[in-house]
Parts: C-alpha cells; structure tokens; sequence
C-alpha cells in the first residue's frame, strides 16, 4: 500500500505476467551487464576489478531492485543520464566522503568515453 492508501493488485495490473527473479535469472542478468562494463578502466587492473566484481556479485539483488526503483522515481528508460546515476549512487549509499560529486563525475567521463575502432 502507497501512502495515498492505494494497494496493488498484481493479478489487475500491468505487472500480472512479471515473474519474480530466480537465481538463474538474477545470475543471467548480471552475467549479461557486465558485459557492458568498463570497470577495469576506473579501476586500474585486473586485481581491483575483481575486487569490484565481488562487491557486486555479493550485492546485485538490491542494487538491482534500487536501480528499478531509481527508473521509475526518475521516469526515465533504464538508460542513465549523469545526474540520474548520481541519484541512483545517492540511493545505493555508494557516495561517501571517498566517492564524492567530483570523483563521481570523472569515473561517468572515463565510463562514457566512446574509443574508435
């Protein structure tokens, strides 16, 4: 129930044919963004990159569930503008006196930076 006192019925929904993750789906879907990661790029090395990787691994259901919640709050596609990542980071609790405003925006740049092939 929402706080204007309205409930969801799933079942009379939008949502009625949304199924509830799995393991395997859960482990598919993060299988598959990392596919678009470029964490090694931020990270400096295999080592810290992997360090990341099990943060992650350990911690992908609720950022998974935040990142829904984010796209929603944000009306956006799932595809993140700098100010919305920023909000999503906020929401995560990933900014911190060590992650700031300005560490933040120089990772966007260096993750956003498209090579030529």
């Amino acid at each position: 129930m929402n706080d204007q006192g309205v409930a969801l019925v799933k079942a009379k929904s939008m949502f009625k044919d949304w199924h509830q993750d799995t393991q395997e789906t859960i482990e598919r879907c993060f299988s598959n963004d990392q596919k678009f990661w470029k964490v090694e790029k931020v990270c400096g090395g295999e080592a810290k990159a992997k360090t990341v990787l099990d943060i992650f691994t350990a911690r992908y259901v609720p950022l998974k569930e935040i990142f829904v919640v984010s796209t929603i709050m944000n009306n956006t596609p799932p595809e993140f503008s700098k100010k919305e990542m920023f909000k999503f980071c906020q929401r995560a609790g990933i900014i911190d006196k060590k992650l700031n405003q300005s560490i933040f925006e120089i990772y966007w740049k260096i993750t956003n930076f498209e090579e030529e092939e």
